[in-house]
């Protein structure tokens, strides 16, 4: 199974024990280095960062936008499975652009999603 992973690096050793792969980090990974092509070609995305409501852009954790919804639409995700954590997915575009880029099952949920001690 090809895997993507993506986090800011706060959240790498998570993220590589969540998705098995080591994950692409941001900072250096940026907004202006994302395109659509960079999501293509995986079986399974895994996706740990800062979503807002009703934003169509997703964050890392210093606060910079990292992964805009136009991406994501332009990218061909068919049948990929994508775990999305990140807050307000449903809230925000990047659910609908996920799905515009054929993703086959997204998984995600509304408003905040998850705990980091001493960061809340």
């Amino acid at each position: 199974m090809n895997t993507f992973a993506l986090c800011s690096p706060e959240q790498q050793r998570i993220v590589r024990r969540a998705a098995g792969v080591e994950p692409h980090l941001t900072p250096p990974v940026s907004l202006d280095l994302v395109t659509p092509s960079l999501f293509e070609g995986y079986d399974f995305l895994y996706v740990k960062l800062m979503g807002v409501q009703g934003v169509a852009y997703w964050y890392n954790d210093d606060g910079y936008r990292v992964v805009s919804a136009d991406a994501l639409a332009e990218a061909d995700l068919s049948g990929a499975v994508v775990f999305a954590a990140v807050c307000y997915l449903p809230e925000t575009p990047m659910l609908d652009a996920l799905l515009a880029g054929g993703a086959e099952y997204v998984i995600g949920g509304s408003g905040l999603n998850y705990y980091w001690p001493g960061r809340l």
